[in-house]
């Protein structure tokens, strides 16, 4: 058996592929009308549930509020403008709140990332998971809505 750091890897690999692939699959649908409060409510939930820390569910969710923002206006392709940029934020947001949990239940809640991520040493691999399937939900998000 793989030791736990490379089993992490490829499950957070292939989840994030997952993540990628919901992306586009609610790309058809993505500009009917989604909350982004809503959304947000339902991760804090789903991130409390897993046994994510108060501190670290509140650095996290900054850290996503500054990257969607990155996510711009100017940058959305014809299908982007046509969702509007809020929408593309919040269905990145969307597609972590459906493909989150499975990632988070694959990894142990006690232990610690050896990196730093988003500037903060020491998170939980947890926390890592949640910052790695965040970029795989953005990136899908950025490929079928903004020029690149």
């Amino acid at each position: 058996m793989p030791p736990l750091g490379t089993f992490t890897l490829r499950a957070g690999l292939l989840l994030a592929f997952l993540a990628i692939g919901a992306v586009g699959a609610h790309s058809a649908d993505a500009c009917r009308t989604a909350y982004r409060t809503v959304e947000w409510s339902k991760l804090k939930r789903l991130l409390a549930a897993n046994g994510i820390p108060e501190s670290e569910r509140s650095f996290l969710s900054a850290g996503a509020e500054k990257r969607l923002k990155e996510l711009t206006k100017s940058d959305l392709n014809v299908r982007g403008a046509h969702c509007g940029i809020e929408q593309v934020r919040t269905l990145v947001l969307g597609c972590l709140n459906s493909t989150l949990e499975p990632a988070l239940q694959a990894v142990p809640i006690d232990r610690v990332s050896r990196e730093g991520l988003w500037g903060r040493p020491g998170i939980s691999v947890r926390a890592g998971v949640f910052i790695g399937m965040f970029h795989a939900c953005r990136a899908g998000a950025m490929n079928a809505f903004l020029n690149h």
